[in-house]
């Protein structure tokens, strides 16, 4: 099988509970690049934290793109440039803000820019409820929102009212519900599989000349429609179901595991 590229989540799949990345998936990840193949990163993170978490690891000479807030931001690492984003129109924010509030949750928005981390407005998340790739928050008013640039967001608090606003945003919006815990949700205008599969056609690159990997809901559009899919082996929220293999857990390198097999060795199974 002759691979030309390579998707890859992050939280999860590369990067731990502790926000660390092995040596072992760095040193796989860069052999891939020497062979020519292309890496994106295609992650529910901001575009500010994913490039620092990138360059914290030296990862961004060797990336080639960063599809951020599941899809929402494209940027190209390389010339440092946007390539496309997908906004959340400003009436609609004022919407989603009036729903946090009265529901009494915290909302929390992504901006497109690579140099800004989230904003807050209403109420700040306390430190129980805010995932550790949320750990940069700045708090915004109402009018610099409507004057800033959101890909994405997430509400954060008690898990009723979390799902009356799931319902309204689902009724009322043509926002998509991407990924969710017990305590949160993640809203976006794009989803990972769309967005990928923009890039692969733009570029030239069957589907079945892409490898994916990742670990959670907000990767099932990529497993749908790449048939080279790879689930962790700590994935959850039934991202298994829909993954073509099921490789070993991120404690036991298992990205590093299953790049090495499929593309290294020439072992596709």
């Amino acid at each position: 099988m002759s691979f030309k590229l390579i998707a890859i989540d992050l939280d999860g799949t590369i990067v731990d509970v502790n926000n660390v990345v092995s040596p072992k998936i760095i040193e796989v990840l860069n052999k891939c690049h020497q062979r020519g193949i292309e890496i994106i990163v295609v992650t529910g993170r901001s575009l500010f934290n994913a490039l620092t978490l990138l360059k914290k690891y030296q990862l961004d000479s060797i990336v080639n793109m960063i599809l951020a807030t599941n899809g929402s931001v494209t940027h190209d690492v390389a010339q440092n440039k946007l390539i496309d984003f997908k906004v959340i129109p400003y009436s609609l924010l004022d919407k989603l803000h009036q729903w946090t509030k009265d529901l009494n949750l915290s909302l929390v928005l992504t901006p497109i820019s690579a140099k800004k981390s989230s904003y807050y407005i209403g109420h700040r998340p306390g430190k129980k409820e805010i995932d550790f790739f949320l750990n940069e928050l700045l708090p915004i008013t109402l009018p610099t929102l409507r004057k800033t640039e959101i890909s994405s967001g997430i509400v954060l608090g008690d898990i009723d009212n979390i799902q009356k606003f799931a319902t309204m945003v689902k009724k009322e919006t043509s926002l998509q519900i991407v990924a969710g815990s017990v305590h949160s949700i993640q809203f976006s205008n794009s989803n990972k599989g769309s967005s990928l599969l923009q890039i692969t056609i733009m570029k030239k690159i069957e589907i079945n000349q892409v490898l994916v990997l990742g670990d959670s809901p907000n990767d099932i559009p990529m497993f749908k429609i790449f048939p080279h899919s790879v689930a962790m082996g700590n994935a959850f929220g039934g991202a298994k179901k829909y993954a073509a293999h099921v490789t070993e857990t991120i404690e036991n390198n298992g990205a590093a595991k299953a790049i090495e097999k499929m593309i290294l060795a020439d072992k596709f199974e």
